[in-house]
């Protein structure tokens, strides 16, 4: 899953926060964060996607690395955390080109991550109920994804 994709969802996120009850619409949650390095160095900008498995269901909670590296995953717009259970994890720095933040059009971000942690992932993690912290130490060894302006689904 591409950046775009994973901004897109945060957008989605963020515009039905208001939507619904109170607390106890949530699933059990745990408060996720962590840091994460590629090839030993901090990695800026990388958008983090923890997604349930197909037995635990439910929607993925994401974040976008800071400069340090560190991120803290958002369920809601006003919901820290990810849905306790197994989730599939994917970390991406690709981003398409499009508005940017001062409405000028924003260049393109190629994908500096290894598919075997976005398009290909390998990374799995368990999330329960309290805190909880990973911390993702990628190598910048392997293929990379090259995008033409266009998607990629989960395993292309």
């Amino acid at each position: 899953m591409h950046r775009c994709v994973i901004m897109l969802f945060c957008g989605i996120l963020i515009t039905s926060g208001g939507c619904g009850g109170g607390a106890d619409d949530y699933p059990d949650m745990g408060r996720v964060r962590g840091t994460v390095t590629l090839g030993g160095s901090p990695l800026s900008g990388a958008s983090v996607a923890f997604q349930p498995s197909a037995a635990t269901g439910g929607r993925a909670s994401s974040a976008v690395t800071d400069a340090n590296g560190n991120y803290t995953l958002k369920y809601s717009a006003n919901m820290e955390g990810a849905k306790v259970g197994e989730h599939t994890v994917r970390i991406s720095t690709y981003q398409e080109a499009g508005p940017g933040e001062d409405g000028e059009i924003a260049d393109a971000v190629p994908e500096t991550v290894p598919n075997q942690y976005n398009s290909q992932t390998t990374l799995k993690q368990t999330v329960e109920q309290g805190s909880n912290t990973f911390d993702f130490e990628l190598s910048a060894e392997g293929e990379i994804d090259e995008h033409d302006g266009g998607s990629y689904e989960e395993g292309e």
